[in-house]
């Protein structure tokens, strides 16, 4: 067997089980989707410790929601999950799901600009099962930038996959 097409046997069988392993990463309603480059990261493409499956999980949430993918977004929390945004050292708002993934839905499909929402940074405290991450955040729209950061309660639910049971949001003064 000459080299080069050992390394490409190789890289294709590395390839084929890393995509094979990653699809648990994908929210259970995009599966099956058809959503260009929406799921697709280079991050995925790596062999995941229970951090580097957060961050991925992190990363397609700020990733559906800057595609406008509210079904994608609204997949990767828990149907019991509550959000907050704190803001003057108060709550200013609690919402359950429905509420906060309606008014998620009509703010994107007002929005005339693009916009665009990246995590910047994330510290990851996450045993396998449960964990608490912090997101700094970046948004983008059209020509404005607003930052904050987001915290995350994740768990995974009874058919392993990662979902976020509560989220507490601020933007930055």
């Amino acid at each position: 067997m000459n080299q080069s097409f050992r390394r490409a046997l190789i890289s294709t069988v590395f390839v084929t089980v890393t995509i094979v392993a990653c699809t648990s990463l994908i929210p259970e309603a995009a599966v099956g989707q058809q959503t260009p480059n929406l799921w697709f990261s280079p991050s995925l493409l790596v062999p995941k410790t229970p951090d580097a499956q957060v961050k991925a999980f992190i990363e397609t949430y700020f990733a559906t929601w800057s595609n406008k993918d509210i079904d994608g977004y609204a997949a990767h929390f828990h149907k019991d999950a509550v959000i907050m945004f704190v803001d003057n050292g108060r709550v200013q708002r609690t919402d359950r799901l429905e509420d906060f993934i309606q008014g998620q839905s009509s703010y994107l499909s007002s929005v005339q600009e693009s916009v665009s929402e990246r995590a910047t940074s994330s510290k990851v405290d996450y045993d396998g099962r449960t964990g608490v991450i912090t997101a700094e955040w970046v948004l983008e729209k059209g020509k404005r930038t607003t930052t904050g950061v987001n915290r995350f309660t994740l768990f995974r639910d009874e058919s392993g996959t990662l979902k976020i049971l509560t989220l507490v949001w601020s933007v930055n003064r």
